[in-house]
């Protein structure tokens, strides 16, 4: 039997490995030493990881080719040959997929619609049909937090359809009043508590970047902004491509080494020693913390330091580092500078619940909105809807408001 040993901490020493105070092998020390050196740790995991590099600047990406797009004016039609798709123009572009919007002729109505649906894009996965039939079983059982799945197609290209949602105003004009943000935010802890409560998933990939609204999409900035400030409006989520399911986070499963872009994953998520990270809830809730902090001051995670003066391998393993030391990831002199001294410390202290670097310490997406009801003063704008009764094309708005931060008098003018 081979003999245990205790080590420095009290604890025991794994069986047939040396105690505390006994030289290792030099081949021993070095990997050791290797595993806790950021930019030799960074190396092997762009190395193993080679999609990582969609989310680091200044790396050369191995992501799979675009596939190539159908022109505009042309019509594709389903694989039942029951419903047309007349493309309008590519959309959209990102780091997963690209986006055309179509309109729709003929087919049976969809599921989860009162009227018939004219108009929606169609999402070409840059991984092709297995990345395709990934997403789709993710978005097969739909949830108002995410956007709706109309239809799969398996091409060639392979394409998902999916309802046609309106920009966030961070994509439409570059930044979000702070009224905007703190309802979206709020909502989106309860659509996000929603879908892990009923789909299972923990999404890994919240940022601002993956972030619509459920109203109309081709209205003018007047129409738009005016059901900003009335709260006829939803927020949705649109890239489900690296979230996790039972699949990979039960028994048995096995993560990818990185869900989603690292800079809004919690230090407990990255991968160390060659080994996936730790993923629940809480991902999930530190990536809301960070896309609310970038939406109420424009500033991005980790400002203050000279990360995003970095590329490539200096990127991430700066990054690695950074999420070691448990450093903040905000600026909380940039939230005093935009709000009342009493208001920024309620903000402060939200963002400290959402973003603590110890996930003990972290709250779920449920626990920071009951959080909030007090904070931000959270009323009930309409009534809740379950999920088998919600309609996509029902205009409902938002489920809660914050009044808190009171709404802009002159969104035009904020908007300028």
């Amino acid at each position: 039997m081979p003999r245990r040993t205790c080590d420095s901490s009290g604890g025991r020493a794994a069986a047939g490995t040396p105690a505390a105070g006994i030289r290792r092998p030099a081949r021993d020390r070095r990997r050791a030493a290797a595993q806790l050196d950021p930019r030799i740790a960074a190396e092997r995991l762009l190395a193993d990881a080679p999609t990582l590099a969609r989310h680091v600047p200044g790396a050369a990406a191995a992501a799979p080719a675009a596939p190539a797009l159908p022109p505009d004016g042309s019509l594709l039609m389903s694989a039942d040959r029951r419903r047309a798709y007349l493309v309008h123009r590519q959309v959209g572009a990102g780091r997963e997929a690209a986006i055309v919007a179509v309109a729709l002729q003929g087919g049976d109505p969809f599921p989860g619609y009162e009227e018939e649906v004219g108009t929606a894009v169609m999402r070409f996965p840059f991984g092709g049909a297995a990345v395709a039939e990934r997403e789709r079983r993710l978005l097969a059982r739909p949830h108002p937090g995410l956007v709706r799945l109309l239809a799969a197609e398996p091409g060639p290209p392979p394409a998902l359809v999916l309802e046609q949602l309106a920009p966030h105003p961070l994509a439409r004009f570059g930044r979000v009043d702070p009224a905007t943000a703190l309802s979206g935010f709020v909502n989106l802890l309860e659509l996000v508590q929603g879908v892990h409560d009923e789909l299972g998933v923990i999404l890994c990939s919240i940022e601002p970047g993956n972030l619509m609204l459920r109203m109309p999409p081709d209205l003018e900035d007047a129409g738009y902004l005016g059901r900003l400030a009335s709260g006829a409006w939803e927020p949705a989520l649109i890239d489900v491509g690296a979230a996790l399911g039972p699949a990979e986070l039960g028994e048995g499963g096995q993560p990818p080494l990185v869900a989603g872009d690292p800079l809004y994953l919690p230090p407990e998520a990255m991968p160390r020693f060659g080994k996936p990270g730790r993923y629940s809830r809480k991902t999930d809730t530190y990536a809301l913390g960070l896309t609310l902090y970038e939406h109420l001051t424009g500033d991005r995670p980790y400002g203050r330091t000279d990360l995003f003066a970095r590329a490539g391998v200096d990127y991430v393993a700066e990054l690695l580092a950074l999420k070691e030391k448990g450093t903040s990831p905000i600026n909380g002199l940039l939230l005093h500078e935009r709000f009342e001294a009493d208001v920024a410390e309620d903000l402060l202290d939200l963002l400290r619940a959402a973003l603590a670097p110890d996930p003990a310490q972290r709250r779920t997406p449920g626990e920071l909105l009951d959080q909030c009801r007090a904070t931000l003063r959270l009323v009930e704008r309409r009534p809740l809807v379950p999920t088998a009764r919600y309609l996509y094309d029902g205009d409902l708005g938002l489920h809660i408001q914050q009044r808190r931060v009171p709404p802009s008098q002159d969104l035009a003018a904020d908007y300028a």
